[in-house]
């Protein structure tokens, strides 16, 4: 399962920041969107850095009280890591580990295009497979690629999503690559034209 999937469920909004707004601003915004992170950003698509409850309560034990009248440019953790939305929620998860960080902007050609965070990601983990794949059923199959019911098939094992159907070309698949999932075709000849009519398409979540 990758990152798309989940920003497909949560949609692509995220609280951003500029540089040299105050902290006292960032810790309000916080409280009041009852959020854990905002992500600093001059123009709302490129990502300077990141700004976390974590950091603020950091900076309290070295600036005091004034750390409120601070911009944000002097705490914030830059440059901030991020993912992809290609990416699989294993390697986040793995990530988020490593740098032990809570929230991750999701960057896709150099743009902010989401966020995921560690409780979205546990989500993912919990939701049965049976609920994935109503989910692909639904938002992928039918509501993007416009495919009959039955057309293409849906399998989770444990988490693990394989696509297998037929399709008429092989552009059906840009929505699935652009989610993460890696894509195969195989052509079907008409047996009395001698032409590919239909390709058969497997995929699989990468």
């Amino acid at each position: 399962m990758s990152v798309a999937l989940i920003l497909k469920t949560k949609g692509p909004h995220v609280v951003t920041t500029r540089p040299d707004a105050t902290l006292y601003t960032v810790a309000w915004s916080l409280k009041v969107k009852g959020i854990g992170a905002q992500v600093v950003s001059e123009d709302g698509t490129t990502v300077l850095g990141l700004i976390s409850e974590r950091d603020i309560v950091r900076g309290l034990t070295e600036h005091g009280t004034k750390l409120l009248t601070l911009p944000v440019s002097e705490l914030m953790t830059s440059p901030a890591v991020t993912c992809t939305p290609g990416e699989s929620i294993r390697a986040v998860m793995a990530r988020m580990t490593r740098y032990r960080v809570r929230h991750l902007p999701v960057v896709e050609d150099g743009k902010l295009v989401g966020i995921v965070t560690r409780a979205d990601l546990v989500r993912a983990f919990t939701r049965t497979d049976a609920e994935i794949a109503g989910e692909i059923e639904t938002e992928i199959l039918r509501r993007t690629l416009w495919l009959e019911p039955g057309a293409v098939t849906v399998t989770v094992t444990d988490g693990t999503v394989r696509l297998e159907g037929e399709v008429e070309t092989e552009t059906a698949s840009l929505p699935l690559r652009a989610r993460g999932y890696r894509c195969a075709f195989r052509r079907m000849e008409d047996r009395t034209s001698g032409r590919a009519r239909r390709r058969r398409m497997r995929c699989q979540a990468l």
